[in-house]
């Protein structure tokens, strides 16, 4: 029963967990490093598996917490500029492609200058998609606070695109 749960519940989470450690340590390999322990983690653990009502929940905090220890340790030397989109859609001609390439790097640039409160709330909300009960439970905030930082995190990015695009200064 476990062998399911982990299966059904915890793998397919994989690909979040890694855009979350990626967003916040900026490094692939580190990033890789930190599903994977999230992963055995969670199986040496797999008896308190059906405990948990919101097991992928559990598993984006428990990478959450390792990221955060990485950082605060010293142990990751953070890229300047994240990678934070799932997928990139390929526009038709030359000139979208090269407009939305900026775009994106204007906006991964903006994120990175975020608040790392505020950067894991957009990341999470915005990118992912969670719900503002599932982030609360996942980065240990309440409910008031993960509306309060996503709304600050959403309009500082809002300001500095808008700047970008009234002044082109980035």
């Amino acid at each position: 029963m476990h062998l399911q749960i982990f299966q059904q519940q915890v793998l397919p989470a994989r690909d979040k967990l890694y855009r979350l450690a990626l967003q916040l340590l900026g490094d692939p390999e580190e990033a890789r490093d930190v599903v994977q322990e999230v992963l055995l983690r969670i199986w040496s653990s797999r008896e308190q598996l059906p405990e948990y009502h919101h097991v992928e929940a559990w598993c984006m905090r428990m990478a959450r917490n390792l990221c955060l220890d990485k950082l605060k340790a010293g142990k990751v030397r953070k890229a300047a500029i994240p990678e934070i989109s799932r997928r990139e859609h390929a526009p038709v001609t030359p000139l979208q492609q090269t407009e939305y390439r900026q775009q994106r790097d204007y906006l991964r640039r903006v994120v990175a200058m975020l608040p790392e409160k505020h950067r894991i709330v957009w990341h999470l909300r915005d990118v992912e998609g969670y719900s503002y009960q599932e982030i609360a439970g996942m980065a240990g905030m309440s409910l008031d606070e993960v509306k309060v930082n996503l709304f600050r995190a959403r309009k500082a990015v809002k300001e500095k695109l808008t700047q970008i695009d009234l002044y082109g200064i980035p």
